[in-house]
């Protein structure tokens, strides 16, 4: 039976922003707190009350500090909703790209159902970056309340910002008025529970020890513990603390063998290899992990079976573009959109691995290939188009209508899509001179060219670095070698000098006889750079025998213009 009314004027912040962008050091300065010129990067994420006083009202705001990791994986998103305040704050000594900004105010609206937005632009001395203020404004006017311009190092726009913060929650009715005694211990039981997470039949179990029994006022409560954070509500299971399920992204997306996975992830991987024996984690926890990701866009289904589940982490795909050639310029068409979702390559990749089994793939783009037959599908999120190119025109024809009805696929799942233009770049006759193909000839060999040297590069770097490793592995040895001939007498230590010489010797000739080359720092250095180059090579997908065709081609061409 719920008996009493009390006020309640308590609200969620989230202070979102990228690595030192100086999140926790202005929490402490609306708090009048000290700051810390050295201040240490937030690992996890701190939940800090913040009492205010407002001419006759005090309000109880519970600040979300942000650690690093729920910016990289942006698993802040799982915290959104369209009750919590979000202070996003900019880093104007810092160089953000526009993209990233407006991507980011894009999620906010997205997976908060626009919860107010207060953008703060933090300047520490005389910012380098010009932040467009208005275009942001208007571009996202239905959540953007105010942007204010602050400087915690000496407190210029820190009253502005607590006065904009009261009210936008005055506005928004970021409160929920006046609750019950019965809410209050539910909440409080809450509050003081050491469990990470609860199913919903835990939830319904203390309500009814609490005399809440009506369905919707259960849910009500619900919802309302739910933007007040907390607990986080997703579905069949409610997080009460929030570093549970974030950590549990961070050992996925942290773990070596899922980079050797290409970021698939399957629930024997989970069950086996991330979490084996984890009572933190047992595996009744791990399907509601996978949807949890999936339904904030960290990851995207590729086999949805719950007894053989796959999903790939989109966090996890390679960065880097491999080395790809053979592209035809004028077997090509494009997508043009008005604004590139970030999740549109990912779940085009996933819904390809489901199909086609493709090999290569990354961060913004895939490859098809049976036989000789090839098609490269990219991303170019600056231009906002995908752009899709053949090697030949039997590619065109077998992976042209395959691709288009991934996109087609894709398109459908996508809510925050711009119109979409196709544009088909048409076959054109192909009857170019012999100078056109040798002119490009000469390009192709150019970029194979460019691409060894910089892979080259990178593998004599790899093995310097591990010579530098063994050089102080060998210094150390002498140094302790040194100490035993002071410790124990040269006469004791004589012999083993003696064995590690006779061994040096017959170790130099077992080499020689094995390989024919003599033993030398010098001959062994060689061998392990052109064994790494090799993995090098393959790592990135650089067709080793096409440079060596194309520079004898060259060499040819070089060789008959000298000879006339």
């Amino acid at each position: 039976m719920a008996t009493g009314r009390k006020n309640f004027p308590e609200a969620k912040i989230l202070v979102i922003g990228s690595r030192h962008a100086g999140k926790t050091s202005l929490i402490k300065k609306l708090k009048g707190g000290v700051l810390n010129p050295n201040e240490p990067e937030t690992e996890r994420i701190k939940i800090i009350p913040w009492y205010v006083k407002s001419r006759d009202s005090e309000f109880h705001f519970n600040i979300w500090d942000l650690g690093r990791d729920e910016v990289e994986y942006n698993t802040y998103r799982f915290f959104l909703t369209k009750h919590t305040l979000c202070i996003f704050v900019i880093n104007a000594n810092h160089t953000e790209q526009e993209s990233r900004i407006e991507q980011t105010l894009r999620d906010i609206r997205k997976f908060g159902s626009v919860p107010p937005v207060i953008i703060v632009i933090n300047k520490f001395h005389e910012p380098q970056q010009d932040v467009a203020k208005e275009t942001l404004k208007r571009k996202f006017a239905s959540s953007v309340s105010n942007i204010v311009e602050v400087s915690y190092m000496d407190a210029i726009g820190i009253d502005e910002l607590k006065e904009m913060i009261i009210k936008v929650y005055k506005d928004n009715r970021l409160y929920y008025g006046k609750i019950t005694d019965n809410w209050i211990a539910i909440k409080t039981r809450i509050e003081n529970s050491a469990k990470n997470y609860i199913l919903k039949n835990d939830y319904e179990e203390i309500c009814q020890t609490k005399r809440l029994y009506d369905s919707k006022d259960r849910d009500s409560l619900l919802n309302c513990l739910h933007h007040l954070g907390v607990l986080s509500n997703f579905k069949d299971i409610c997080i009460l603390k929030p570093n549970w399920i974030t950590s549990s992204v961070h050992k996925i997306c942290n773990n070596n063998l899922m980079f050797h996975n290409k970021g698939i992830l399957d629930k024997q991987i989970m069950a086996n290899k991330i979490f084996p024996g984890d009572k933190a984690y047992p595996k009744d926890t791990h399907r509601y992990i996978m949807d949890i990701m999936r339904d904030f866009e960290l990851c995207f289904d590729i086999d949805n079976e719950q007894d053989n589940r796959k999903v790939l982490i989109s966090a996890l795909l390679r960065k880097d573009e491999p080395f790809t050639d053979g592209w035809h310029p004028r077997l090509a068409f494009q997508y043009q959109y008005n604004v590139l979702p970030g999740s549109l390559m990912p779940r085009f990749i996933a819904k390809s691995l489901a199909h086609n089994r493709p090999k290569m793939y990354w961060q913004n783009g895939i490859v098809f290939e049976k036989d000789k037959n090839a098609a490269l599908v990219k991303t170019l999120p600056e231009q906002n188009k995908i752009y899709v190119q053949f090697n030949n025109s039997e590619a065109r024809h077998e992976f042209q209508p395959v691709i288009q009805s991934h996109l087609q696929h894709v398109h459908q799942s996508v809510q925050e899509l711009g119109a979409i233009g196709t544009l088909v770049l048409e076959n054109l006759a192909e009857d170019h001179t012999a100078n056109d193909e040798h002119q490009k000839e000469v390009e192709l060999f150019t970029q194979f060219k460019k691409k060894k040297e910089s892979l080259d590069l990178k593998s004599e770097k790899k093995i310097k670095k591990q010579g530098l490793k063994l050089i102080i592995s060998l210094v150390i040895i002498w140094i302790n070698l040194g100490l035993a001939i002071l410790i124990y007498g040269w006469d004791k230590i004589e012999p083993l000098t003696s064995m590690v010489g006779v061994g040096s010797i017959f170790f130099s000739c077992a080499y020689l006889f094995n390989t024919t080359q003599e033993f030398s720092p010098k001959a062994i250095y060689g061998k392990l750079v052109e064994s790494e180059k090799k993995q090098t090579y393959k790592e990135y997908g650089f067709n080793l025998a096409e440079y060596e065709r194309l520079e004898k081609r060259q060499a040819s061409k070089s060789a008959s213009h000298l000879n006339l």
